[in-house]
């Protein structure tokens, strides 16, 4: 993937985690992760990877996130689900 794609990428997870902070501010980030996996196709396995290699307390509200910290986790979301897309299934 290009690093032009993978920026994107990043920014599309980051548009909506942040959408999420002004619309829901009192809902457990982990909620609002889940809403991401599902309306962007990430790999939920990546997602929660990114929060335990952050150390990010998943059941604090979205809205208690400086916006450094989402821009952080949504760059790590995005480098462990196109980790997770390199590696080959197994059969």
């Amino acid at each position: 993937m290009s690093h032009q794609a993978n920026r994107d990428r990043a920014q599309d997870i980051l548009s909506t985690l942040s959408e999420w902070q002004y619309l829901r501010p009192h809902r457990p980030l982990s909620d609002v992760i889940a809403d991401a996996v599902a309306k962007l196709g990430i790999c939920p396995l990546a997602a929660q990877r990114a929060v335990d290699r952050l150390e990010i307390d998943a059941t604090q509200s979205v809205g208690r996130l400086r916006a450094t910290e989402l821009t952080q986790l949504a760059r790590c979301m995005q480098r462990m689900w196109d980790a997770a897309e390199t590696v080959p299934q197994q059969a």
